[in-house]
C-alpha cells in the first residue's frame, strides 16, 4: 500500500469539481458547526443555477449559512432539524421546513 500522502494528493479535487457531481433533485447533508466545509458551501451557490430542487439537510448552525439566502431559495430547499437565526427569515416565508427529530433518528430521513 502506498503512503497517505501520495493517496491524498491523487484523490484530491478542487471545490468545483466535487460540487459540479451533484445534479438536480439531490439530497445534501452538511455537518454541523464549524464541521460545514464553507469551500464547499460557497461553491454550491455559485453552482446554483444548474442546481434544481436540492434538498440541503443542516442541523446546528456555525457557519454563516450562504446557501440560506433568500436568492437561492428559487434552487435550494432546506430542511433543518434544529433552527438558527440564520434560517429564520426563508422559514417565515415558507422556503425551508423545520423537522423535530431526535438527533437518532436523522439517518432515516436522509
Amino acid at each position: 500500500m502506498e503512503n497517505w500522502e501520495k493517496y491524498y494528493e491523487k484523490h484530491q479535487v478542487s471545490a468545483e469539481d466535487a460540487i459540479s457531481l451533484i445534479q438536480p433533485n439531490q439530497r445534501i447533508l452538511f455537518a454541523s458547526f464549524c464541521n460545514e466545509p464553507q469551500t464547499l458551501a460557497e461553491e454550491l451557490v455559485k453552482q446554483k443555477e444548474r442546481l434544481q430542487n436540492v434538498y440541503i439537510y443542516n442541523m446546528i448552525q456555525g457557519s454563516p449559512c450562504v446557501y440560506g439566502k433568500q436568492e437561492c431559495m428559487p434552487y435550494f430547499k432546506i430542511r433543518t432539524f434544529l433552527s438558527s437565526s440564520l434560517l429564520k427569515n426563508i422559514i417565515f416565508h415558507g422556503d425551508s421546513d423545520y423537522i423535530p427529530i431526535n438527533l437518532s433518528k436523522i439517518p432515516e430521513w436522509i
